[in-house]
């Protein structure tokens, strides 16, 4: 009788798998500059540089990149693709946190230290007490490794399995109304690389509704001075992704849309 890994088990393979020799040019260098970044919380009172920032940064960028593997893994299958995802979310940086952690205390405890922290009136990367500093190391650490894995699969990894393993994303979807498999793929290869453009909008906008980023490319053509700033380009094509986007999405949800309504009116 084959012997299937438990959940725990299948955690634990894949740490080991990461966390081993072959991976060690890509781990030390970040782990340094993790340390790094947190010793010069210490110093860097003023907020004037942003090395205090990786702490929090390169756990997602650990858990990024573990999801990006999925593209090179062979026969992947739903069930790979899902467990891959929820270790990059919730486990694949935990070794990184608690290192980040543990350098916090350790110099923490160092007097010098304590008297850097106390020379400003408000530090720019300290809140508080040591406890509440550990918190934010630990509790934003974790949460950005969670968004590392989301922007990553909305924005490539869902897309590119879409045309390269169709199967992955579209079973158990509402794309599965699509009785004919070419036009079910390509309908999905619409949906999430709409989703990737609508979200790259967003990003390249930075603004918080896409009626600021339509609106602000409106004005950007309308004011020719504005289309030669950085500004009215970057509206403009934050614009451009975001209509792209909701036009890919729009086109298979109506198409799912008109097929539900048909077979509703059949019955």
């Amino acid at each position: 009788m084959d012997h299937h890994p438990t959940f725990k088990e299948m955690v634990h393979i894949e740490f080991k798998k990461i966390y081993n020799k072959k991976h060690l040019y890509f781990l030390i260098p970040l782990f340094i500059l993790s340390a790094v970044g947190i010793v010069d919380s210490f110093f860097d009172g003023d907020g004037r540089r942003m090395v205090a920032f990786l702490p929090f940064l390169l756990p997602g960028v650990v858990s990024a990149v573990n999801t990006l593997s999925v593209l090179w893994k062979k026969d992947l299958g739903p069930t790979e693709a899902i467990f891959n995802f929820t270790f990059s979310a919730f486990f694949i940086s935990l070794p990184l946190i608690i290192f980040n952690l543990i350098i916090l205390i350790i110099f923490w405890l160092l007097p010098f230290s304590r008297e850097l922290l106390e020379t400003f009136d408000r530090h720019a990367w300290w809140r508080g007490s040591i406890i509440i500093q550990s918190l934010n190391i630990v509790l934003l650490g974790y949460f950005v490794q969670m968004l590392g894995l989301l922007i990553m699969m909305l924005v490539i990894v869902l897309p590119v399995l879409s045309i390269k393993n169709p199967n992955t994303v579209t079973l158990g979807s509402n794309l599965e109304f699509f009785n004919n498999e070419n036009q079910r793929n390509w309908r999905a290869v619409c949906v999430y690389f709409g989703l990737s453009s609508f979200i790259i909008g967003f990003i390249i906008s930075m603004e918080s509704s896409p009626f600021e980023i339509i609106e602000n490319a409106v004005l950007a053509v309308s004011h020719t001075g504005m289309m030669g700033t950085f500004e009215g380009v970057r509206f403009v094509i934050g614009a451009l992704f975001l209509l792209t986007g909701i036009v890919l999405m729009l086109i298979p949800i109506i198409l799912v849309i008109i097929i539900m309504t048909r077979n509703t009116m059949k019955k």
